[in-house]
């Protein structure tokens, strides 16, 4: 409903007299002027003062990574040679054999025998 008033309404699409006819010329003239503003050049000296800043910090990180690793490289090292010798001095366990196993185990079950018998009369004393 509001499209066909739209429609309807000449004075909305109305166009100024002579608007195109001066359209080409206005923007031709516009697009000159454009063209003449240039752009403000860098001066080379600050463009080359900023890639030596640049490098230089290029630089820099890669000093700063070699010293990080290198010291986490000691560290390591440290440490490895801490664990080595804790593992020299500490006493390794030792695999026994099916027929130790069966000793050990004859030798609980007996001392078990003796153990109760001895807390038994201990209890009974009381």
């Amino acid at each position: 409903m509001e499209l066909d008033k739209l429609k309807n309404n000449k004075k909305s699409w109305d166009v100024p007299d002579g608007y195109f006819d001066q359209f080409s010329a206005k923007m031709m003239e516009r697009i000159d002027q454009e063209e003449s503003v240039e752009a403000p050049k860098v001066k080379p000296s600050k463009v080359l003062m900023w890639s030596y800043v640049g490098v230089a910090a290029s630089i820099l990180l890669m000093v700063v990574n070699l010293f990080v690793m290198s010291s986490n490289r000691q560290m390591q090292d440290k440490i490895d040679t801490y664990l080595s010798a804790e593992m020299e001095s500490t006493p390794q366990i030792e695999v026994i054999s099916e027929e130790e196993m069966e000793d050990i185990q004859e030798y609980l079950v007996d001392n078990k025998l003796i153990y109760d018998a001895i807390y038994n009369e201990e209890n009974t004393e009381k």
